[in-house]
C-alpha cells in the first residue's frame, strides 16, 4: 500500500504484489509528485500546524531526553552544504577582472554585478532617481576620489618625514647622553690623577700629571663636540616644529 501511493495510478492497477516491486522507479514518468502523494489525513493534520524552525522543532523534541542525538544533529546542521556559492563567486571575480584594478573598483563590479542578477537581468533594473542621480554625478565623485587620494597620499608622505625627523633627533639626544657620560668619566680620572700627582715626586708625579693633561684634552674635545651636537640638536627640533 506505501509503494501504490508514489507510483502512477494506472501502472498499479490490477497487479499483485510481486508485479509491483518490479516496476522501474527510477523513471520518474511512474512516479507522482511529491505534491500529489497522498500521504494520508492523519498525516496532514500533523504536519499542516507545523511551522516552526527546524532547530527549533529538534531542540524542543530532543531535550532533554536525547542529548547525545541533538548534539549529533546540531554538528550535522554545522556541517558545510558545499562550496558552490564561494565557487560562484570566484567566478565572477574573474570575470570582471582587468589588469591594475585596484579593491574598490573590484567591490564596485561586484555590487553591480550583484544588484543586476537580484533584479533578473540589465533590462530588469529599475531606472530610479537615485540611479540616475549617481550616474549622473559619476565624472565629479571620480575627480573628488582622485582629490582624496592626493591629499592621503601628502598625508602620508609628511607623516613618514615627521616620523624619520622624530627618529633623527631621538638618535641624537642619545648620543648627546654617552657624550655628556664620556665628558663626565674623562674629567673624574684627569682630577683623580692629579690628586695623586700631588703626593708624589719626581718622575711618577710627571707621568701622573702628564696622564691627567691627556685626559683633559680629550674632555675638552669631547666637550666640543657636546656643544656642536646641541646645535644640532636645537637646529632638529626647531625644523621638527615647523613640519606641518
Amino acid at each position: 500500500s506505501l509503494l501504490r501511493r508514489f507510483v502512477q495510478r494506472e501502472l498499479t492497477q490490477d497487479l499483485t504484489p510481486l508485479q509491483l516491486i518490479k516496476i522501474d522507479l527510477t523513471d520518474e514518468r511512474n512516479l507522482i509528485s511529491p505534491k500529489s502523494v497522498d500521504i494520508g489525513l492523519g498525516a496532514e493534520s500533523a504536519i499542516k500546524p507545523f511551522k516552526q524552525r527546524v532547530d527549533v522543532f529538534l531542540h524542543l523534541t530532543l531535550s532533554p531526553s536525547y542529548m547525545d542525538l541533538l548534539r549529533f544533529c546540531q554538528s550535522v546542521l554545522l556541517l558545510s552544504h558545499g562550496q558552490a556559492t564561494v565557487e560562484r563567486g570566484f567566478f565572477i571575480n574573474k570575470e570582471v577582472e582587468t589588469c591594475n584594478l585596484l579593491g574598490e573598483s573590484l567591490e564596485a563590479l561586484r555590487l553591480i554585478c550583484d544588484n543586476v542578477r537580484s533584479c533578473g537581468g540589465v533590462l530588469k533594473v529599475p531606472l530610479t532617481k537615485d540611479l540616475l542621480a549617481s550616474v549622473a554625478s559619476a565624472r565629479s565623485q571620480y575627480r573628488l576620489y582622485l582629490e582624496q587620494e592626493r591629499k592621503k597620499r601628502e598625508s602620508d608622505a609628511q607623516t613618514q618625514k615627521r616620523k624619520a625627523a622624530e627618529d633623527e633627533l631621538q638618535e641624537l639626544k642619545q648620543q648627546r647622553k654617552v657624550l655628556d657620560e664620556v665628558c663626565a668619566i674623562l674629567e673624574n680620572d684627569a682630577n683623580k690623577l692629579a690628586e695623586e700627582a700631588e703626593g708624589k715626586a719626581g718622575s711618577k708625579m710627571a707621568q701622573l700629571i702628564t696622564k691627567s693633561n691627556t685626559l683633559r684634552r680629550r674632555d675638552k674635545e669631547k666637550k666640543e663636540e657636546l656643544v656642536k651636537m646641541d646645535k644640532t640638536i636645537e637646529g632638529k627640533a626647531m625644523e621638527l616644529r615647523h613640519l606641518p
